[in-house]
């Protein structure tokens, strides 16, 4: 005779499972219907929300600095944002950048925009998210200089191994996907729409960075055909990938 107390178990993991069989069946039936977009006004929360999931942290920081840049790519005509939403109209990914250089004069805005809040509220200058976003941009300070120094010894091998991709240049700045979404094909079609948004702007390459340490990032990206190569910073931890927009590349 079977004991009851092993029935229970078995029906509830056969139940559980069932239910995230069900749960994925939902979701991919939910991003059959995907609509790739333009970021609205009406996006700011599920823009905070993506990159607290994936980047950020959920610190009072953190959000006003997110809502500025999303602030920012809206006002900025060089920007570029694509979003994955579903029939319903939630937002379930993005990926944003915009015209090579674009990204020290989003910084600046943000630090401008937020400098009130700093005034009103001091204690965001002592907060954990502000002093390691800060702390880490010191600390990248000497191995900046170093590259400085010995880059004019290095010139002759640099020559040899440095690539430049064509422009104009349209540069990759964040992408990311709900974890609860994630492994479903969105990051495909948002990388797809970032790519017809470059061949629609006429920009002839698109480069993006991701740290070296960052393995599931750069899978992603060798997977759907970018190129690594090497720049004039001699890259410094992070991994540099390009793609060619073929449509627009021949141009000039």
């Amino acid at each position: 005779m079977v004991n009851s107390n092993i029935c229970i178990v078995l029906s509830i993991i056969f139940n559980e499972e069932i239910l995230l069989v069900d749960n994925k069946q939902r979701k991919a039936l939910n991003i059959q219907n995907i609509i790739i977009s333009s970021f609205t006004k009406e996006d700011v929360n599920s823009f905070i929300q993506i990159h607290v999931e994936n980047l950020f942290s959920e610190s009072e920081f953190s959000k006003i600095y997110l809502a500025e840049r999303f602030n920012y790519l809206l006002k900025n005509e060089d920007a570029v944002t694509v979003s994955a939403k579903n029939s319903n109209g939630k937002m379930l990914g993005l990926v944003y950048g915009g015209l090579e250089g674009y990204k020290d004069k989003m910084n600046k805005y943000i630090m401008k925009k937020i400098a009130l809040s700093f005034f009103r509220k001091p204690y965001l200058l002592f907060g954990e998210e502000f002093i390691y976003k800060y702390k880490s941009a010191f600390k990248k300070i000497p191995a900046k200089i170093k590259n400085i120094i010995t880059k004019h010894d290095n010139v002759t091998k640099s020559l040899k191994t440095q690539y430049q991709p064509p422009g104009p240049i349209l540069r990759l700045t964040g992408i990311a996907v709900l974890e609860e979404y994630s492994h479903l094909g969105i990051g495909k079609q948002l990388l797809a729409g970032y790519e017809m948004a470059a061949k629609e702007r006429n920009y002839r390459s698109i480069i993006l960075e991701t740290p070296e340490t960052n393995i599931r990032a750069i899978k992603f990206y060798e997977k759907f055909g970018w190129k690594n190569y090497i720049n004039d910073n001699g890259n410094m931890g992070k991994v540099y990938y390009y793609k060619l927009i073929p449509e627009n590349y021949g141009r000039k």
